[in-house]
């Protein structure tokens, strides 16, 4: 088996046992490859979250909300868990995806309150990171916080967002 079937044998395998969890063990106890060490493992874990936020990101795309969802909690679960805690002050840019794919699900179930929790953890992480496209990602973002909001009658909240993203 290649480490590339093994990371989407790890995918799979958090899609098809949704009660096993998603915690890190789940998968060190799945057969490894011969010589594959802790690392290798956490690598792989890493690239099987962001398989499910892929597939939840293509059901959401197929209006399949509730298996998008499923996915993607599963993923940003399991991104939780494999990248750094903590980066230069905050939490490890690559939950900023998946966090934006979880919101937008959120969105589509009108689920808005959870939508906009998760579109301000990645706001947060965006607001001290100091990678190219920063400004272009935070717009976006204020964007969906505003019509959130709207959705939600907060139009004080939606005007503070749509200001945050005009500057």
């Amino acid at each position: 088996m290649t480490q590339e079937e093994y990371y989407k044998r790890s995918a799979e395998h958090y899609e098809k046992y949704p009660q096993s969890g998603v915690g890190m063990a789940d998968v060190r106890t799945m057969t490894t490859i011969p010589g594959q060490t802790k690392d290798d493992v956490i690598r792989g874990m890493r690239v099987s979250s962001m398989e499910l936020v892929k597939k939840a990101t293509e059901y959401y795309r197929q209006q399949k909300y509730p298996q998008a969802l499923e996915c993607a909690e599963k993923g940003v679960a399991l991104a939780e868990q494999v990248f750094p805690k903590e980066i230069k002050g905050g939490k490890h840019p690559m939950l900023v995806g998946p966090y934006i794919t979880l919101g937008d699900i959120y969105v589509a179930l009108r689920r808005y309150d959870e939508a906009a929790k998760t579109y301000q953890r990645a706001i947060s992480i965006l607001e001290i990171s100091r990678t190219s496209g920063v400004k272009e990602a935070l717009d976006g973002l204020y964007q969906k916080m505003a019509e959130v909001n709207r959705k939600m009658g907060n139009m004080e909240n939606a005007a503070k967002y749509e200001r945050m993203k005009n500057k």
